[in-house]
């Protein structure tokens, strides 16, 4: 099984699906979002989040000496890239504009999923090689 996954389509297809989902509601003429400020902007980088942790996986396996900075830094300028494209493509979709701010919250939210994971990872080889902290340590009743 987990030689199927090292596969490079197992490993690019999940990451390749979200692009096309991004695409495909920008091509929208409008996105029906709730009228709550800064909705927007919270969705832009939601969705980058997502992209920059499932672009992580393939790069990491397919740059084996790469280091976790190295593929967590060019999953984020990846999915900079896919931004600056998404938004120069919604200036051709009647009723969408191109908006630098939007690019901005798309990478927040690369940066985000970025670091979200790293933490995570950290967390988890800390606690499974046993630095870190106790159990019931911090629990203070």
């Amino acid at each position: 099984m987990r030689r199927a996954l090292a596969h490079p389509v197992a490993l690019w297809t999940p990451p390749i699906l979200w692009a096309g989902a991004i695409f495909a509601a920008s091509a929208r003429t409008s996105v029906p979002l709730p009228g709550v400020p800064g909705i927007d902007l919270a969705a832009h980088a939601a969705e980058y989040l997502v992209l920059c942790v499932l672009l992580a996986r393939p790069l990491w396996r397919r740059l084996p000496r790469a280091s976790g900075s190295m593929v967590w830094t060019l999953a984020i300028l990846l999915c900079l890239l896919y931004a600056v494209a998404d938004e120069a493509h919604q200036a051709f979709v009647p009723g969408r504009y191109c908006d630098p701010l939007d690019v901005a919250a798309d990478v927040t939210g690369a940066c985000l999923g970025a670091l979200a994971v790293r933490l995570a990872l950290s967390r988890k080889w800390r606690n499974a090689s046993g630095l870190g902290p106790k159990p019931g340590r911090y629990n203070h009743h």
